[in-house]
């Protein structure tokens, strides 16, 4: 896909996967349903259920949080999500520990929509682009406050950057998709499937 698909507006770059530097720790968030023998690649990797002490805790196939520290397993990881839409990249600093990344995540996973929550499945790659899209800088850094980086494959590997945020007091408990954010992303998803048919 030609780089001039993507709005500039979107600040979404395309980028190939890039392993962590030392200030940083790279993780991947897969569907295992996607990638039932994911245990078989990644199985020395410290992983973490995304739904534990959550509503969905009892739900044994949900997302998992897993840490990436060697280059050949980004390789093994790269080659998969590739060929399946199971995940994403996110890059978070050294000093983050993978609880505490869980933990953010998780605060993450229902959204307010109107009068209603909303699960959100912010690491489904192939609505990425109008999801990040949609979220100014500052808005990035409230949604993921711990993160610095996503990447993820969609046609070719995107990723989006930004900074973590300097005060923590600002950022909302709940995350409240508006009208506006949901119009945006419905805006974007048009443009994005129109370029892809």
């Amino acid at each position: 896909m030609p780089i001039t698909q993507l709005n500039p507006e979107w600040d979404i770059k395309p980028i190939p996967p890039l392993f962590s530097s030392g200030d940083e720790k790279l993780y991947v968030l897969i569907e295992p349903t996607l990638w039932p023998d994911w245990e078989e690649s990644l199985s020395d990797c410290e992983a973490v259920p995304l739904f534990a002490k959550t509503r969905f805790a009892a739900v044994g196939n949900g997302p998992l949080l897993v840490e990436i520290l060697e280059k050949q397993k980004l390789e093994t990881v790269q080659n998969h999500l590739e060929a399946t839409p199971s995940g994403c990249l996110v890059v978070t600093a050294n000093s983050t520990d993978i609880e505490s990344l869980a933990t953010s995540l998780r605060n993450r996973l229902f959204v307010q929509h109107g009068q209603a929550q909303a699960m959100m499945r912010f690491y489904e790659p192939r609505k990425l682009v109008m999801f990040i899209g949609s979220l100014n800088s500052n808005q990035r850094q409230q949604f993921f406050p711990l993160l610095t980086r996503i990447q993820w494959f969609d046609r070719q590997w995107l990723g989006a950057s930004w900074q973590t945020p300097e005060n923590s007091q600002n950022i909302p408990v709940t995350w409240d998709l508006t009208p506006s954010q949901i119009q945006t992303m419905n805006l974007i998803s048009a443009h994005w499937q129109g370029v892809s048919a």
